[in-house]
């Protein structure tokens, strides 16, 4: 006698909220298969069509699933799938433009080589389990390997690193690599807090004060401190000022440069983002004006060859401190024994770069107010200077204005940057004259602050 399988069938389960979801339940497999909201006619059609190529591929593998080989396919055959996925969908260095991608390479790279010529150590998910199959892998092997990061890094950090982690098995679930179970079980493991275990609680981002900024000025290298000049002034994001090209500016009105930025943050969501350089950023903004359209305002080979300028008509290399004489050491002998080979320089600066340039200059603005007998500046961010022009701008002019400002899509952003401040209880009898931070900003400039021009 001959028997027949069921096929299965398309259901669908009201929640206590009242969506619905399309789910439908198949032959040996311990739980049922989600095909995503069902509760319009749009995402009904979306779920009928996913659960058509799902059966319609069931049955082609003889009403099975395919299973991953149990020896075989290994981590790290995963890990290199799923970068190499990476550089096709985002393109040739998507992990150095800001965002999630360098957590991403530290999380699933192999040992390496950086720029430097260091030897770079795997991450601990290829060092403990690289050789192992992808399809044995658990919730408690992804706790070990989370464990390998509490001494290292915050709650948020580690979050974020194994998230990395499971879009990687859960690209592998998308091509069939791993069974779907593997991922499942990955899921349920869940996000530390700062406090548990041992783990750090990340620094909450405030504000920085505008007088830290400008006292950091004059003891930024060429280039970086125009950026950090405009930053102040416009309230931008790092990435967009340092991605921006002069074909996004346009100078039709003498009055206000407008730049429509290709690349910024919600550029795939199909939102604008706009910056606005009123007269004093245009005069920053104007040594670096005379290029092609399609490159960036701000190049890292233009910093290096202005400050190596400044030294020579100095006629002496400036005083080092810290890390920085060690690190042009290290350069000097590789230079050397590489023959004299030049120096090649990426196109932009990066978030990274920015930031480390930031941090040397700190140490030295420290260095020569303590042997001024002045206080040490406190360590801030770039990113810390967007912040202190969202509190300065909500004090100022309503939360619309601002968020117009700053480009957020909503006031609740806006609301969620803007730190409580003692200048909103003399917001009433304050005139809107401008922010007080470019006034501070202005003099500073005209009378003391020395800055770039390449």
């Amino acid at each position: 006698m001959t028997t027949t399988t069921k096929l299965p069938e398309l259901r669908f389960q009201r929640l206590k909220n009242g969506r619905i979801y399309a789910r439908a339940q198949f032959p040996g497999e311990d739980k049922p298969r989600r095909f995503g909201r069902a509760d319009s006619a749009d995402a009904l059609a979306s779920a009928h069509r996913e659960f058509d190529a799902t059966l319609a591929r069931w049955l082609a593998n003889g009403r099975a699933f395919p299973k991953a080989p149990a020896v075989g396919f290994t981590i790290a055959e995963m890990c290199d799938g799923y970068l190499a996925h990476q550089d096709q969908r985002h393109g040739a260095g998507w992990a150095t433009r800001g965002g999630n991608g360098k957590r991403t390479v530290y999380a699933l790279r192999g040992e390496t080589t950086g720029a430097d010529g260091q030897t770079l150590p795997a991450s601990p998910l290829r060092a403990l389990y690289g050789t192992e199959p992808a399809a044995e892998f658990g919730p408690m092997k992804l706790k070990t390997v989370r464990d390998a990061w509490v001494a290292s890094c915050c709650a948020s950090e580690i979050n974020l690193r194994v998230g990395s982690i499971r879009a990687a098995f859960d690209w592998a679930v998308e091509n069939e690599l791993v069974p779907d179970s593997v991922a499942y079980r990955l899921s349920k493991v869940k996000g530390l807090k700062g406090g548990e275990f041992g783990v750090a609680e990340g620094e909450g981002r405030d504000a920085v004060a505008f007088e830290a900024v400008l006292a950091t000025l004059p003891h930024l290298p060429p280039v970086i401190d125009v950026v950090v000049e405009l930053l102040a002034r416009t309230g931008a994001r790092p990435k967009e000022l340092l991605t921006m090209t002069r074909g996004d500016i346009d100078t039709t009105d003498d009055e206000r440069w407008v730049a429509v930025l290709k690349q910024h943050k919600t550029a795939k969501k199909g939102k604008a983002r706009v910056l606005v350089f009123e007269k004093a950023a245009q005069r920053a903004l104007a040594p670096y004006m005379d290029r092609a359209p399609e490159v960036a305002m701000f190049r890292p080979a233009e910093g290096f060859a202005e400050g190596n300028r400044r030294r020579r008509a100095a006629g002496s290399r400036p005083k080092l401190y810290g890390n920085d004489a060690v690190r042009y050491e290290r350069e000097r002998k590789e230079r050397l024994a590489a023959g004299k080979a030049p120096r090649v320089f990426s196109e932009t600066y990066d978030s990274h770069a920015l930031r480390k340039a930031v941090e040397r200059g700190i140490e030295r603005a420290n260095a020569a107010r303590e042997e001024g007998g002045l206080a040490p500046l406190p360590r801030w961010t770039p990113y810390q200077i967007r912040h202190a022009v969202a509190t300065e701008a909500d004090v100022l002019v309503d939360r619309e204005t601002a968020a117009a400002q700053l480009g957020h899509a909503s006031t609740t952003t806006t609301r969620r940057y803007s730190h409580d401040d003692v200048g909103k209880a003399v917001k009433a009898s304050s005139a809107l004259a401008g922010r007080p931070s470019l006034a501070l900003l202005d003099e500073a400039v005209g009378t003391g602050v020395k800055l770039s021009a390449v």
